[in-house]
């Protein structure tokens, strides 16, 4: 399988943004491809000036691309001694290998690479793109990341093209290939840009600015051929304006035994003239990013007056439309009202026929109503059109035909009438019903309550009644229970509406009478208790 390179990566996002449920499966056009590329150029274009900067580019979420400083090994040569050499070098986000889960690589201090800036997408737009929003770079570089982080970890190779060099990945193992070639062209319209230097251990002779400059020697090239996987080696030279400052407190062999104050003195003086072109290109650089900045924060501010007075503008709209639509149907009411004025006058018009009190059209009216138009109905109406003529045809008058459409309008019209009191009627009935059910459901339940309340008594009274007997039984007090008896009679006796079964009237006394026989049988065994 061939390695996926940038068309092919494309390729992968638009169809994930096809299939996706925010499109719709909608055709992917032209326009939106051409995007991709574009903001993969603007891209490419910032990350080439920041490295031939000798600066940093931080795609935060993806890579570092910066330069790693470090000092040459000494050699027999002095002047070599303390010559600092530097290396680009590429660093994966952290980030970026935990979500594709990536092995880990060699770790690179901060003190040893160069100051990184952090990816800018409003100075993409502004500054490296003609036609390009922030919001368009930073989607489109967004879903870009991510698709390359699939393909990388999902152990596919791929070999993609930046503008510094090409990233290669095989098994989830990556390696960026720089391009010298590319830095090398860059590095020769401006050299002084891209060399930078420490002064030598102990010179014959201090070198004066002019020799600085005038030594073609100086000069060389800014890429050293590729040794191993982060990058390769440059050379600095001597006096130029990008030297790296030494430290304050650094001395190295200057204080070694045999120097004159002279060498040293010379050597400081070249070593601070140094150090001072070094901060003018600072103070230039710091310069022009301040000049960068206030033009991106005054066009933000200009684009934010736009928006802000276009949203005036449309609020503006809308209001006049809200206006004018409540005009309008303030007017349509005031028409309304108008006319229902006009027709509660004396005067006004009816479209329908004065009728007296039966309900029939006065006999003034009668010969307006049935000829309204005045139509002359002497002559003979000789047929209805596109209607067969059956034998000699027939012969009806206007006056008849008239006569006979209005008596159907009155007969449809009276059939609507009484269709409408029947309906009528029927929906009085049927209310009429379910009031009637209504009133039978209530009936019925206050009913029950009562019973059972009547039920309830009946059974309370019972009980308290047999307690009683039984009681003045256990006492022997015969007369007791005979007067309780009766007391218990007269009671039931005098509620007549109650419905507590009432005792049988005092017979004379059976001393062998059954549970079954007239008597209160259940309340004794063999004797009659009233007696």
């Amino acid at each position: 399988m061939s390695a996926y390179n940038f068309d092919r990566v494309v390729e992968e996002c638009l169809k994930d943004k096809r299939m996706s449920k925010k499109n719709g499966g909608k055709v992917v056009t032209s326009a939106e491809t051409r995007v991709y590329y574009s903001v993969w150029e603007s891209y490419n274009n910032w990350l080439l000036d920041q490295m031939i900067k000798r600066k940093g580019a931080d795609a935060a979420g993806f890579a570092n691309f910066s330069w790693e400083f470090y000092s040459k090994a000494a050699s027999t040569n002095d002047e070599e001694a303390f010559q600092m050499r530097c290396r680009p070098a590429f660093v994966l986000a952290d980030q970026f290998k935990k979500q594709n889960q990536l092995p880990k690589s060699k770790k690179h201090l901060p003190p040893t690479l160069a100051p990184s800036e952090i990816i800018n997408f409003h100075k993409l737009a502004l500054r490296y793109s003609n036609n390009l929003t922030k919001d368009m770079i930073f989607t489109t570089f967004r879903d870009l990341v991510r698709k390359i982080g699939e393909i990388i970890g999902s152990d596919k190779m791929i070999k993609l093209k930046f503008s510094v060099g090409t990233l290669h990945s095989k098994e989830r193992k990556t390696r960026f290939e720089w391009d010298s070639e590319a830095l090398k062209m860059q590095a020769g319209d401006n050299p002084i840009v891209f060399t930078m230097t420490k002064p030598p251990v102990t010179p014959a002779a201090p070198p004066t600015p002019a020799d600085d400059f005038s030594s073609s020697s100086q000069v060389e090239s800014a890429i050293a051929p590729q040794t191993d996987e982060v990058g390769q080696e440059e050379n600095f030279s001597e006096t130029n304006a990008g030297a790296i400052p030494m430290p304050e407190d650094y001395q190295g062999d200057y204080a070694e035994e045999g120097e004159d104050d002279m060498g040293v003195t010379g050597v400081f003086a070249v070593q601070e003239e140094a150090y001072e072109r070094y901060i003018k290109v600072l103070e230039k650089d710091a310069e022009e990013e301040d000049k960068v900045n206030k033009l991106l924060v005054t066009m933000m501010e200009e684009k934010d007056a736009k928006e802000a007075a276009k949203k005036d503008a449309t609020k503006k709209k809308l209001k006049d439309l809200q206006l004018y639509q409540l005009d309008q149907m303030k007017r349509q009411m005031e028409e309304k009202d108008k006319e229902i004025v006009d027709r509660k006058s004396v005067t006004a018009t009816s479209f329908y026929p004065r009728t007296d009190k039966e309900g029939g059209v006065d006999a003034e009216l009668k010969d307006k109503i049935s000829n309204p138009f005045s139509v002359p109905v002497g002559r003979k109406f000789l047929g209805i059109p596109n209607v067969p003529k059956k034998g000699l045809g027939y012969r009806v008058s206007e006056s008849e035909l008239l006569s006979s459409l209005t008596s159907q309008i009155d007969l449809k019209s009276q059939k609507a009438v009484e269709e409408k009191e029947m309906r009528l009627e029927e929906e009085k009935r049927y209310c009429d019903h379910i009031a009637m059910e209504l009133d039978y459901d209530s009936q019925t339940k206050q009913l029950e309550a009562q019973n059972k309340k009547q039920e309830m008594m009946m059974a309370w009274e019972r009980d308290s009644f047999l307690k009683k007997m039984k009681s003045l039984r256990l006492k022997g007090d015969i007369e007791g229970l005979r007067a309780h008896h009766e007391e218990f009679h007269k009671a039931v006796a005098g509620n007549t509406t109650s419905s507590v079964p009432t005792l049988p009237p005092v017979v004379s006394g059976n001393q062998g009478g059954s549970r079954g026989s007239q008597g209160f049988g259940d309340t004794s065994v063999g004797f009659d208790s009233r007696r």
